[in-house]
């Protein structure tokens, strides 16, 4: 099944960024209790990170768009055969009963990796935030202190 085999392999190609997104992400957050440096660790990890997390939220999306169309084309299929006169659940359910569970579950998963990854670049946006405004500070006050 078409719907199947584009969903696997959008999720599969959704796994393999998310994999190395949170290994950068890991990156991110200090071991406790120490905290020295961080702000110079995200701003280095800025480069790789986001667009990472973005091409993992591309590839989750792209996944639930082709979901969303094919579950609609199930509808629009399922009303023309009721209007025709033809008996639907025999036919249209019939013919995908075996892939609808593994499609739901797909589904699913790429849903829980779509809102996981938006909670991080979140997360990653307010941190290169911080660090950018801590950074300012810093150089702005060592550059009090370079013209004494």
């Amino acid at each position: 099944m078409q719907v199947l085999n584009t969903l696997e392999s959008l999720a599969t190609k959704a796994h393999a960024v998310n994999l190395f997104a949170d290994v950068k992400f890991s990156q991110l957050i200090p071991s406790p209790p120490s905290s020295d440096g961080v702000d110079d660790d995200i701003l280095h990890q800025n480069d790789i990170l986001p667009p990472k997390m973005v091409k993992a939220i591309s590839e989750e999306a792209r996944g639930m768009a082709v979901a969303s169309e094919w579950w609609y084309d199930q509808f629009d299929n399922k009303a023309q055969m009721e209007t025709s006169g033809e008996n639907p659940a025999s036919q249209a359910l019939m013919k995908h009963s075996n892939s609808i569970p593994k499609i739901n579950e797909l589904v699913q998963w790429i849903r829980e990796k779509f809102n996981e990854c938006l909670e991080k670049a979140e997360f990653i946006r307010l941190r290169l935030q911080e660090a950018d405004h801590t950074i300012s500070q810093r150089s702005e006050y060592l550059g009090i202190f370079a013209i004494f």
